[in-house]
């Protein structure tokens, strides 16, 4: 499954699993990777709509996917607040802290300047770094208690809310 946003005038593409990347135009209907050797063709119907994309990294034909409520999440300030906290990792002996800035949520680290963490699923984030994703665990009274991280070559390391 492959994602494709916009960001004002930047476009991205994330696969399931992967960090979220930026595509580049090369026409008005093709793009090209830069995380892979690899470009993409969008394909027009008649009235003008893209339903239809071919990869071509292995000439994958995809079939467009819309679904009632699709989109991204959007989570108010309100929502983010409660992922701010700071969060220790036993396995990789490291903290992250969690913020809330100019209503965006940003993830701190002492050895990389802030990053902000892009909303996707309710809980699941992507950081366009090597960290990758980020998709939050709740108890079952509903507080946020840890972050799993992840980008594909790295998985599931647990991040523990101090």
């Amino acid at each position: 499954m492959l994602t494709l946003t916009r960001d004002g005038d930047q476009f991205l593409a994330q696969a399931t699993g992967q960090q979220q990347f930026e595509i580049f135009a090369t026409s008005d209907s093709t793009f090209k990777l830069t995380v892979v050797e690899a470009s993409m063709t969008f394909h027009r119907d008649a009235d003008g709509s893209v339903n239809r994309v071919t990869l071509h990294q292995s000439d994958q034909p995809a079939t467009r996917i819309v679904e009632e409520g699709d989109g991204p999440w959007e989570p108010s300030e309100a929502e983010l607040l409660a992922y701010e906290g700071r969060y220790f990792s036993a396995e990789i002996e490291a903290f992250c802290a969690v913020t809330v800035e100019d209503g965006a949520l940003m993830m701190k680290h002492r050895r990389s300047g802030p990053f902000k963490l892009t909303a996707g699923e309710r809980d699941a984030f992507s950081t366009g770094t090597l960290l990758g994703q980020v998709e939050f665990v709740r108890d079952r009274g509903g507080s946020v208690v840890a972050f799993y991280a992840g980008n594909g070559r790295t998985r599931d390391v647990r991040f523990e809310r101090r």
